[in-house]
């Protein structure tokens, strides 16, 4: 009895696949090149479909198509079957501690009255929430929430922040008290007052003041592309914060060296 055929079209119907997948199975060599009509039609035979029914049988179970190609290959595909499958076992195992962590995390958010900005204090070290509790009836509270949405949103960058940094910075405040009392200061002035003359009298203070200006050695290195960029994206320029940042660099630009 002469092999029967059929075309991909009918073939791609029989196993709920286009026939796009089937022109890619073959392009990966998981299956052999079909012969064709005069047409140009390929031809696929009962030997193509038992092969590309172990195919998809073997994609359901979590095999990918170079693994997929590998069993069929092996010279022992049972065994190596069983081999792949017992390694697919420990990643689904992996990914399913990944999702009942994230399933967990979720309910935790879900209880929070502003998750985003749960989202962000969570990026916060132990030891700088610390530092930032201690500050608790210091400076207002929305100051405190904005420095710690801050301080989240620099830690989802780690080039630009980094807990090392953080511990860098903390070791400094306390070893320059003065500075920290200055910028507390300064900060609960600024969150008592919307008037601009204010606000631009204070960026002028913080300006003049030595420790600022000791982070800059030239006005070029407060004129910065990349600093602007992350300034606008932190502190947006029509917050009262970004307006007040705007007016530091201007005023440092003024009076640097």
């Amino acid at each position: 009895m002469p092999e029967a055929w059929l075309k991909i079209g009918e073939i791609a119907t029989l196993l709920g696949v286009s026939t796009k997948t089937l022109r890619h199975y073959q392009k990966l060599g998981l299956i052999e090149e079909p012969e064709r009509t005069d047409g140009k039609y390929r031809l696929y035979t009962p030997r193509h479909l038992e092969r590309l029914r172990q195919i998809r049988d073997l994609q359901q179970v979590g095999l990918k198509l170079h693994e997929v190609r590998f069993v069929l290959e092996s010279e022992k595909p049972e065994q190596v079957l069983k081999q792949l499958l017992k390694l697919k076992i420990q990643e689904m195992e992996r990914e399913i501690q990944k999702l009942q962590e994230s399933k967990k995390r979720a309910k935790h958010l879900i209880k929070q009255e502003n998750p985003l900005q749960t989202l962000l204090e969570e990026k916060i070290p132990d030891f700088w929430k610390v530092h930032l509790d201690a500050l608790e009836g210091r400076i207002p509270q929305q100051a405190l929430e904005r420095e710690k949405a801050l301080m989240g949103k620099m830690l989802s960058l780690p080039a630009l922040q980094s807990p090392e940094q953080l511990e860098a910075d903390m070791k400094f405040m306390q070893d320059h008290p003065e500075v920290q009392e200055m910028l507390l200061d300064w900060t609960s002035r600024v969150d008592q007052t919307d008037d601009p003359a204010e606000l631009d009298h204070l960026a002028l203070e913080l300006a003049q003041s030595e420790w600022l200006r000791g982070l800059f050695g030239q006005p070029g290195a407060v004129q910065d592309r990349h600093g602007d960029f992350l300034t606008q994206a932190l502190l947006p320029a029509e917050s009262k914060e970004g307006w007040v940042l705007e007016r530091v660099k201007h005023h440092l630009t003024r009076r640097l060296p």
